[in-house]
């Protein structure tokens, strides 16, 4: 609609943000997953309906952004 690149729009973002689009997507991923176990959901459940690979792939993205497991987070 806009006539703007990928590269474009991710650079731009960057600029504006202060963060890379493809990280605020992971955030916005990572908010998403938390929010559905805080009302009960399990975390296998939580994964895969906000969009990561696996259970498993949520836990590393936890790890690797926030720096405690996902099961550290809701203790």
């Amino acid at each position: 609609e806009y006539n703007i690149s990928e590269s474009r729009l991710s650079h731009a973002f960057k600029e504006s943000v202060g963060i890379s689009l493809k990280g605020y997507l992971t955030i916005a991923q990572l908010k998403y997953a938390y929010k559905l176990v805080t009302e009960g959901r399990s975390k296998t459940y939580a994964a895969l309906e906000a969009g990561f690979a696996s259970p498993a792939h949520l836990a590393y993205i936890c790890k690797k952004q926030m720096g405690i497991s996902i099961t550290d987070v809701f203790k």
